[in-house]
């Protein structure tokens, strides 16, 4: 898929900022349809707004942190992101109520950033035991 180019981002980072946004309205879509299902348990306004509250600064933080690591590991991020969104709303299913909505946001904000510094400790660690074999071979030629 060809995209144009805008400003200084190169096409590979148009995407990624694409999927953080359908990703966002994804996960905020459940939490819609959670507030809206069970608002018969008394779930109020100010409920509704700290939720809101919760999310935007949640996604800010998914944000910031995904200029810190490679954008081939933020592949990743979304499939584990949509492992940990299925485990959330099982949550909200068994246990109608505030709590467990916060818990649903953080599970997924929370998990993301954690599963992203997984993901760069590991390919750190793959690059380093790289540079150590071709240092190895290199000594070996000489």
């Amino acid at each position: 898929m060809k995209l144009p180019k805008l400003g200084n981002f190169n096409q590979s980072e148009i995407m990624m900022r694409m999927l953080v946004f359908f990703n966002s309205i994804f996960s905020s879509t459940l939490i819609a349809f959670a507030i809206f299902f069970f608002m018969d348990n008394g779930i109020n306004a100010h409920e509704v707004s700290f939720l809101v509250s919760v999310k935007f600064w949640a996604i800010m933080l998914f944000s910031l942190s995904i200029y810190i690591f490679n954008q081939t590991q933020i592949r990743y991020l979304f499939v584990l992101s949509g492992i940990l969104k299925i485990i959330a709303v099982i949550i909200i299913y068994l246990e109608q109520s505030l709590i467990s909505l916060t818990a649903f946001i953080l599970i997924n904000c929370l998990g993301a950033y954690f599963s992203l510094y997984l993901i760069n400790y590991m390919f750190n660690k793959q690059q380093k035991i790289f540079l150590m074999n071709s240092q190895l071979d290199i000594l070996y030629i000489i």
